[in-house]
């Protein structure tokens, strides 16, 4: 059987935000600009991947130009005709060391997503899925901004309460946080309170997270600059609740700066890479929280399936599509579970478990360029 890549094209796009997320939440404009990668083998098997830049805060941008342009000069065309490879080792296109991560995870994904096709599995099971669903942030979880007064943050709470949201991420600045903290945990004292610093602080500010730990928090994100991870190695036994931190430098995993070790695959540079991560922080005991950029359907489809991996202990940066985004470019749309409120259903369908929805691609196309034979 003909298994080599036969065609490919790519898409780009651009999906506004809803009214109150994306700019207003410090994720860069109001919109988000992706690259969609289609491989198909001979027999019509179409693999996805989504190149999604990660912005870094308010009034950045991601270059798609540069993405675009290095995916589409040497390393698509050098795909046709090879075989897509294995899970331990995909198949590596020209160009493959000098391609931003965010293109490389589009590649990546792609290719993974096509040989679970081939090996008639979904993407979780090839990865090596331990579950069959997995909780949407600890049931579904709500990211909130930090917010003038106490009352404001009470009150912004209270629709996702009444939707049965149960987990809540509270960001916190100086002079707005234990106080915050406090009044969460104790006017929703049914709900599960986590604490995201945003490296607002300072190894002088060591006593304010003890004092947030005494709350017993689900996680503290980021109490200060990554740089000092010395220091948060330190503040990290000090404390019962995880600190958790971005693990694109290996060091902070092998250091033990923290207990929950933050993966987002655009950063890394796809699945593999972040499959590597995955295992480095097993084999020192320390968990995966699985987040998002966040990116469209399809980059939340593969982070979906990698968070039922075994040591993926917090999945709460996941969320539907539909709390982002006006549209949901796949079909069918990624949606919690009807019958088990707050977890996603993982596919059972050979490969992402999910298809493009072209009409509502093509509503939201800038430019789209293909490769390949044709019949």
């Amino acid at each position: 059987m003909d298994t080599r890549i036969a065609r490919a094209s790519l898409t780009h796009v651009v999906v506004p935000y809803k009214e109150g997320r994306g700019a207003n939440r410090g994720q860069g404009p109001p919109q988000r600009e992706s690259l969609l990668l289609t491989l198909e083998d001979a027999h019509g098997r179409i693999g996805l991947g989504e190149c999604s830049p990660p912005y870094f805060g308010p009034g950045s941008t991601a270059d798609i130009q540069s993405d675009w342009s290095a995916l589409t000069g040497s390393v698509i065309p050098s795909l046709l005709d090879q075989q897509p490879g294995s899970l331990d080792s995909p198949t590596v296109p020209a160009g493959w060391a000098q391609l931003p991560l965010a293109a490389r995870a589009a590649v990546d994904g792609a290719l993974l997503d096509l040989i679970a096709q081939q090996e008639h599995c979904g993407l979780a099971q090839l990865l090596g899925a331990s579950r069959e669903r997995i909780e949407a942030g600890v049931e579904a979880s709500v990211w909130l901004d930090t917010h003038p007064t106490i009352v404001d943050l009470l009150r912004a709470m209270e629709p996702h309460r009444q939707e049965g949201i149960r987990a809540f991420v509270i960001a916190i600045e100086p002079g707005r946080d234990l106080a915050f903290v406090e009044a969460a945990c104790s006017h929703c004292a049914e709900c599960l309170i986590a604490v995201d610093a945003k490296a607002r602080y300072s190894p002088s500010d060591a006593e304010l997270f003890r004092r947030l730990d005494a709350l017993d928090p689900l996680w503290i994100a980021d109490p200060w600059d990554s740089a000092d991870l010395d220091g948060l190695a330190q503040l990290q036994r000090e404390l019962v609740t995880p600190i958790c931190l971005d693990a694109t430098d290996p060091e902070v995993i092998r250091r033990k700066a923290c207990r929950l070790a933050r993966i987002e695959l655009q950063r890394l540079g796809g699945l593999t890479a972040a499959r590597h991560l995955h295992n480095l922080a097993a084999e020192h005991q320390i968990g995966c929280q699985v987040a998002t950029g966040p990116e469209l359907g399809v980059g939340l489809a593969q982070s979906i399936a990698f968070a039922t991996l075994p040591n993926c202990k917090d999945p709460s940066g996941l969320a539907p599509s539909s709390r982002w985004f006006v549209e949901d470019l796949l079909r069918p749309s990624i949606d919690l579970d009807d019958q088990s409120p707050g977890f996603f259903r993982i596919p059972t369908r050979a490969g992402l478990g999910h298809l493009l929805d072209l009409p509502c691609v093509h509503q939201h196309q800038v430019r789209t360029e293909s490769w390949g034979r044709t019949g």
